[in-house]
């Protein structure tokens, strides 16, 4: 069985195209530079720190990531919304999500919003003058999207039997026959890997990044993940990331 972290990346990434962050905790800014080990992002310095300009780009509206490991996970309401006993008060019900499995995934983000870096091209040429004074390493890779959520919660079994209890208001986070809103109770869990539940504030669970690879006899491409206009702009996953990023022409 692959390590918790390996299978919650992978289950997003087949999922949304979005690498995740583990923990889903992490938080990611635009810019941010690092690395790329065993499925998780180690963040070594910034496109700022570094001397590079670039511009940001909000991407407008709000979307909804909604996702379970398929066949591993249970959800059940304890009662039903009531109006609240005295004004101002809260209405709630009782949530469990059951895990008939280790390494299973329940991933629910509300109210998220992408920002993205801009001119993708000038950032190819910076980083290639980077490397030239010897300053980009080849393993290196740059933070090009970000996905920021909140409300959240994202909950990962660490075995068979794993539970999480959560108590949902009528204005809390969207839930299958539940409803829509923003905030979200305290939890109770057991064999969990990871818990992460944000009712105000937020997390960056999702990201995009690019990196500089060559094959041998070319100058240096800028890999991302995902469709781009740029003929040296080529899509790439996890594992491509993975690569040796000096002697790989695949994309």
């Amino acid at each position: 069985m692959p390590a918790v972290h390996r299978q919650y990346t992978r289950e997003l990434y087949a999922e949304f195209h979005y690498f995740a962050t583990w923990m889903p905790n992490v938080g990611l800014s635009l810019g941010d530079v690092g690395v790329l080990r065993d499925h998780r992002f180690d963040r070594m310095t910034s496109l700022t720190e570094m001397g590079v300009s670039f511009t940001s780009l909000e991407h407008p509206g709000r979307a909804e990531y909604s996702y379970s490991s398929t066949g591993k996970v249970e959800i059940s309401v304890d009662g039903a919304l009531s109006a609240p006993a005295l004004p101002g008060g809260d209405s709630s019900v009782a949530l469990t999500v059951a895990f008939s499995d280790a390494c299973a995934t329940y991933f629910r983000a509300a109210q998220c919003r992408s920002a993205v870096i801009g001119e993708l091209p000038k950032l190819a040429r910076d980083l290639r003058e980077l490397r030239q004074a010897g300053e980009w390493r080849p393993e290196y890779v740059v933070v090009t999207e970000v996905v920021r959520a909140g409300p959240a919660v994202v909950l990962v079994s660490n075995q068979a039997g794993a539970r999480a209890r959560l108590r949902v208001t009528a204005d809390s986070l969207p839930v299958p026959g539940i409803g829509a809103g923003g905030g979200l109770g305290a939890s109770v869990a057991s064999g969990l890997a990871a818990s992460v539940i944000v009712a105000d504030g937020e997390v960056t669970p999702l990201f995009r990044a690019a990196k500089l690879r060559r094959a041998r006899g070319t100058n240096p491409r800028l890999i991302v993940r995902g469709p781009a206009a740029d003929p040296g702009l080529v899509g790439a996953s996890w594992d491509d990331f993975a690569g040796d990023p000096d002697t790989s022409g695949q994309g």
